[in-house]
């Protein structure tokens, strides 16, 4: 399949499943449901294009299909070549390889920029003072760091914060954690690098904040 035409097609699901959501769902307080429509619908953007209705070749049509061009095509009669000087054009402007190039280009260069950004944040945990909470790692800090999670890290900046503020905070971000919810930021990351250029993309992204 075309790879304009393939992106085309998710983008149009994906706009077409964002805005059922923004229209039925998003004002809606059944949360979990929220997010599950949104995390599948990603996913069915993608498959639905690439699903495929074969016909299979044992039916009596198909072989009577086949037969009818075949026949018609051996029943042409012979024509005589004649040999015609074309002028010389211009060379065509391949859009369709300049597009490809320019989408891969942006992709690559923003899977780059996660990955780099993965990278400081394992140089960033480096150092830092952590306590453990079962599985649950809390990193605390005064300066350039900002409360909240990722993965089974908890950032927790511990300045001009009272202890029963702390508590809270750290209820919190454990609840996140329970329930996966940097699986969903990583899964719509991936989906805004292969759609950079979609916009309803990245309202899905913020959705999928707002319902969390």
């Amino acid at each position: 399949m075309n790879t304009i035409i393939y992106l085309l097609q998710v983008t149009a699901w994906s706009a077409a499943f964002y805005l059922f959501y923004f229209l039925f769902l998003s004002r809606l307080t059944f949360f979990t449901t929220n997010r599950w429509y949104l995390l599948a619908t990603v996913l069915l953007s993608f498959l639905i294009p690439v699903l495929r209705i074969t016909l299979s070749e044992q039916q009596p049509y198909v072989a009577a299909v086949q037969h009818m061009i075949y026949v018609s095509q051996t029943a042409q009669p012979e024509t005589q070549i004649v040999a015609q000087q074309t002028p010389v054009t211009a060379e065509p402007v391949h859009w369709d390889a300049i597009f490809k190039i320019a989408y891969f280009t942006m992709a690559i260069a923003l899977g780059i920029h996660l990955l780099v950004t993965l990278l400081l944040f394992l140089k960033r945990i480096k150092g830092k003072r952590i306590a453990k909470i079962g599985k649950v790692n809390i990193l605390s800090g005064q300066q350039k760091i900002a409360n909240g999670s990722f993965l089974n890290y908890i950032f927790l900046n511990e300045d001009e914060l009272s202890p029963d503020e702390i508590t809270q905070i750290i209820a919190h971000e454990m609840l996140h954690i329970k329930l996966g919810h940097s699986a969903d930021r990583i899964l719509v990351k991936i989906a805004q690098i292969l759609l950079w250029f979609n916009p309803f993309i990245y309202l899905y992204a913020r959705s999928v904040e707002e319902n969390h």
